[in-house]
């Protein structure tokens, strides 16, 4: 809902963005069978299936949500984004020959497998992490209108690409593949992406049959377009990475990730299910870390050894992991 600004006829709108939840999968089904041509036996289970790829962090993504007023958590969810990682063999064969709605077909595969499908998970990502790279497949961008006369369409289509550089942060990413539609390629080149490939409307789809409606393009940005570029498109940062220096373990990474969505430790014991107390314990544990690992981030001032306490310190160790998300994401320790 909108909020009335100072200024005469003016309408502005307040939103928060956070990382997707398994209980944003019956909003993310009932779009994605809005917008895209959903075959029936993968629709019927869509809202499943997504729930347990997010729990299992094989899916990842993030949430806008309009804080205008919205009186409840559906009202409030504006639009969502997901991504998925695939083996760079996977991807190769894709770019190959590129198929339409190649995101309904990779989660057409994940519900035929019972498992992870064509996706990796939290071990293969933190083995590519450690290694040669990861080849990102964002599935989709979803919003309550994308019609270009509605007023918070604009907005909502600024917050993806906000939304795209957080979730995307952080990964040792040797590629990052978009199918998308014609009409909004220009966005794509704009953004560091090429093209490398088109698909015809009329095309049969692979999944419930039917043919694409308009013509699709197939793009690809890569490690190496930018390691020799000077810095510039907006997608550059997300190929400049640096590993992790903490070492924290996936229970403390989980807290992080929710103090950076804003959460209060009684919210993040109710996500993870988990006490009060786990949760302190496993501040106790990154603390302990942040010290012995980047102790100039709790250090009083330039030149002092004291560590700064209490709210500060906890405030002073999320801004860090903010700057350097690579802290939070799936990583092999040797």
């Amino acid at each position: 809902m909108p909020a009335p600004d100072d200024a005469a006829g003016v309408t502005h709108y307040i939103t928060q963005t956070r990382a997707i939840r398994p209980s944003d999968a019956t909003a993310a089904a009932a779009w994605i069978a809005r917008d895209f041509p959903v075959p029936r036996e993968l629709a019927d289970g869509l809202a499943k299936l997504l729930r347990r790829l997010i729990a299992q962090d094989i899916l990842r993504g993030a949430v806008v949500e309009d804080r205008s007023g919205a009186k409840s958590l559906r009202q409030a969810v504006a639009a969502l984004g997901l991504t998925g990682f695939l083996s760079n063999e996977r991807a190769a064969r894709y770019l190959d020959s590129p198929s339409p709605h190649f995101e309904l077909a990779l989660l057409d595969e994940a519900r035929r497998d019972g498992g992870k499908g064509p996706f990796l998970d939290h071990d293969d990502i933190a083995r590519a992490n450690a290694g040669d790279g990861l080849t990102a497949f964002p599935l989709l961008w979803l919003q309550r209108s994308s019609d270009p006369q509605a007023p918070d369409t604009r907005a909502l289509l600024m917050a993806s690409q906000r939304s795209f550089l957080t979730v995307h942060r952080g990964y040792n990413l040797f590629r990052i593949l978009k199918e998308t539609t014609a009409d909004r390629a220009d966005a794509f080149v704009a953004g560091g992406f090429r093209e490398r490939g088109r698909i015809a409307a009329g095309t049969p789809l692979q999944s419930g049959g039917g043919r694409l409606r308009g013509e699709h393009v197939v793009f690809e940005a890569n490690r190496n377009d930018f390691e020799q570029s000077m810095p510039g498109a907006a997608i550059g940062p997300l190929f400049m990475y640096r590993p992790p220096r903490c070492g924290f373990t996936r229970p403390e990474q989980q807290v992080l990730e929710s103090s950076l969505d804003h959460q209060t430790d009684n919210d993040i014991a109710a996500e993870l299910d988990i006490s009060a107390p786990a949760v302190a314990m496993r501040w106790r544990s990154i603390y302990a870390r942040v010290t012995a690992q980047v102790p100039s981030v709790l250090r009083a001032g330039p030149n002092a050894s004291p560590s700064v306490r209490g709210k500060e310190k906890r405030r002073r160790i999320v801004a860090f992991v903010d700057d350097h998300p690579e802290e939070i994401r799936p990583y092999a320790q040797a």
